[in-house]
């Protein structure tokens, strides 16, 4: 039998999200980001943490969820996918906690797009929560933008590559 996983588990819009704990570098309250001009509408812009350059994936675009004004009660995740290190922010985090079992995600007619973004369904304190593939948010162009981004250092950030612009507010 599997050992169960424990996951960070977090709200965005009332509803619980989670990721194993060990994609999560760290979390850290709200902080202004730079944005990025033309880059996506899936990117936010970066953040320097720690004088390393993060990029910043809106999450809510991706969950197909209304966009909002970012709070100073709102929480940035930093995480690591398979691409890179990433941040997004969130509304609440709930605490870490071990997933009491896997749920199938029903692989019938119309639940084919449901089934590509989710790596599980995971049952955590008697809620059924979804964690999914933060690789998965990212389109083929994304990566490759994500990977300039990833090699900018804090120092390099006044000579972005070209295809990528600081937006001035």
């Amino acid at each position: 039998m599997e050992e169960p996983k424990e996951y960070l588990t977090f709200k965005i819009n009332d509803q619980k999200y989670a990721l194993p704990v060990s994609q999560v570098e760290r979390v850290v309250n709200a902080v202004a980001i730079t944005r990025i001009a033309a880059i996506s509408k899936n990117i936010m812009g970066i953040l320097n943490f720690g004088g390393r350059i993060i990029p910043v994936i809106d999450i809510r675009n991706q969950l197909q969820l209304r966009s909002k004004l970012i709070e100073l009660s709102d929480y940035i995740i930093i995480a690591k996918s398979n691409i890179s290190t990433l941040a997004f922010f969130v509304d609440q985090i709930c605490g870490t906690s071990q997933g009491n079992k896997k749920l199938k995600v029903n692989s019938a007619k119309g639940f084919e797009a449901f089934d590509k973004q989710i790596d599980e369904i995971v049952e955590i304190e008697d809620e059924m929560v979804l964690i999914y593939s933060l690789d998965r948010f990212l389109l083929p162009h994304e990566k490759l933008q994500f990977d300039e981004l990833a090699e900018i250092k804090n120092e390099d950030v006044k000579e972005l590559p070209r295809s990528l612009k600081i937006q001035s507010e």
